[in-house]
């Protein structure tokens, strides 16, 4: 019994440590948010690239030549730059502190409503 505790103990303390260490590589590099866009995108309905990206989710983030994309409306975006406040995520918020955009282009395609 005590050897399957252990084994528990271990198991339990390798997966919090591949979360925290999954977590800090998406919060502190610039690879981790170019993930985080691609599986945004992946997992929703919303398409969103990014031409660059530099910076990262703990500091700054800056995106250029973004795209984003849902049924029949198009945004694109020159440049975004900007900086959250990445520990209320913990909180399941996401707070923004500074937000700088430059060149917005939007596209609606979708059929005209009688209420649009």
């Amino acid at each position: 019994m005590r050897g399957l505790l252990r084994v528990l103990r271990v198991t339990a303390l390798l997966f919090l440590l591949l979360f925290v260490g999954g977590a800090a590589w998406i919060a502190g590099t610039t690879e981790g948010a170019r993930w985080l866009l691609h599986t945004v995108s992946r997992l929703t309905e919303i398409e969103i690239t990014a031409r660059t990206v530099e910076g990262q989710l703990l500091d700054r983030l800056g995106l250029g030549g973004v795209r984003i994309g849902l049924a029949e409306r198009n945004v694109e975006i020159d440049r975004l730059d900007l900086r959250l406040l990445p520990f209320h995520m913990l909180l399941g918020r996401v707070d923004i502190e500074e937000l700088a955009v430059k060149g917005v282009r939007i596209q609606d395609d979708a059929p005209r409503t009688p209420l649009s």
